[in-house]
């Protein structure tokens, strides 16, 4: 780990190396931060922290590319003030940490449940 994210670690922030088990870290978690500048493809990281009942502030390239609504589903943010201030008021206001974790699990149901990869495979098939 580069000295400059190590720096970042404090009493109340623990910057950890790779994990082999999310689960313990979704369990321990308040909010999800994906400051992802460059990505292709389907953002697995939020819908995977989404579908653990974490809520996520992203940036809005990835926001873009899940095609949800900031706001709602998750809290988008681009310069380093916003995404400090979204990931503030998530963590510490309860209505909107309740209301975005309550829509993305939907959404998570919606758009990613087996049931709708199943249904969405038998389309193309037939």
């Amino acid at each position: 780990m580069s000295q400059p994210i190590r720096a970042l670690a404090s009493d109340t922030i623990a910057i950890l190396g790779d994990a082999d088990d999310l689960l313990s870290l979704y369990d321990e978690a308040r909010i999800f931060v994906a400051p992802t500048q460059y990505a292709a493809g389907i953002p697995l990281k939020i819908i995977d922290a989404c579908a653990h009942g974490v809520p996520v502030v992203c940036t809005s390239l990835l926001l873009r590319q899940l095609t949800w609504s900031d706001g709602v589903d998750v809290l988008s943010a681009d310069s380093p003030e916003d995404f400090a201030n979204r990931c503030a008021s998530l963590y510490l206001e309860e209505d909107i940490w309740r209301g975005l974790r309550a829509n993305a699990l939907r959404r998570i149901e919606t758009d990613y449940s087996r049931q709708t990869f199943r249904t969405s495979l038998e389309r193309v098939i037939q």
